[in-house]
């Protein structure tokens, strides 16, 4: 089960999934690296509670997303973040998001993504 999120924290990231069925994969996905939680509605949310003091955990949220897109099987994720939305393609190369241990990993990588907003 998935586990509860600090209601008010605007330091969370949304997954919009296509159906109930990859909802529920994210979720056993992620629920063991980020506190996690299904946001039922339209369209249908998968809400993940990175830590906000380590900036390493987009490395981590990319490595659980590119698993589900190739499990689902998905050809992209639309993922809302800091009042942004963003494609990320299942094509996506983590070996090139890891760079020296100085560099800040909390923002997202632009060549790993397409902003849309």
């Amino acid at each position: 089960m998935s586990a509860p999120l600090v209601p008010s924290s605007p330091h969370r990231v949304e997954v919009i999934a296509p159906d109930p069925e990859c909802a529920a994969l994210l979720l056993e996905y992620a629920s063991p690296t980020f506190p996690a939680e299904l946001v039922t509605g339209v369209p249908l949310l998968v809400r993940l509670q990175p830590p906000p003091l380590e900036p390493r955990w987009v490395v981590e949220f990319l490595a659980v997303l590119q698993r589900w897109l190739e499990a689902a099987p998905l050809p992209y994720a639309k993922v809302v973040y800091g009042g942004r939305s963003y494609m990320i393609r299942a094509s996506l190369d983590l070996a090139q998001l890891v760079g020296p241990a100085n560099a800040d990993a909390a923002t997202w990588p632009a060549d790993a993504i397409g902003s849309e907003g």
